[in-house]
């Protein structure tokens, strides 16, 4: 896969973390403890799931994309016959 086509893959399930955590705390909010076992805004909790969700594969996706040229050539020069 192109690397453009895995960090828009990254964005979108960021954006799907991000409605779902916002979601949470909404529901949260409406529940019977109410404002009081909200710490932060909505939409700070789904920030932080979008962050959560985002960061990690964008930095593994990233240090592939450094590593690949080093790592695809030792796997191939050891495979091939003296």
């Amino acid at each position: 896969m192109s690397p453009p086509i895995v960090i828009a893959v990254f964005l979108i399930l960021s954006s799907i973390a991000y409605y779902f955590g916002r979601k949470r705390s909404f529901d949260v909010l409406h529940s019977k403890e109410g404002i009081k076992s909200l710490h932060s805004r909505p939409t700070y909790y789904g920030m932080f799931a979008a962050l959560w969700c985002g960061i990690p594969g964008l930095l593994i996706v990233g240090l592939w994309i450094i590593f690949e040229p080093i790592i695809i050539t030792h796997l191939i020069l050891s495979d091939l016959p003296e």
